[in-house]
């Protein structure tokens, strides 16, 4: 299964992710400065990759191994 990354570096908290993200599986903590990403709710359309102006979204790859 794939998951986001989010490079907190690169992150300004523009909310670009956030506005085209239609499960709300990004939200930005006002309070707090910080992008969560709620695996749950992602359904893997990786629309907020392509939304993110500085590139600071990224697909992390998980391999699983099946042992027979």
């Amino acid at each position: 299964m794939n998951k986001i990354y989010i490079d907190a570096y690169k992150c300004v908290h523009c909310g670009a992710c956030t506005s085209i993200c239609k499960n709300n599986a990004l939200t930005i903590d006002k309070n707090k400065y910080t992008l969560s990403f709620n695996e749950g709710k992602c359904v893997g359309c990786e629309r907020c990759i392509d939304a993110c102006p500085l590139r600071a979204i990224a697909i992390r790859v998980e391999l699983r191994w099946l042992c027979v």
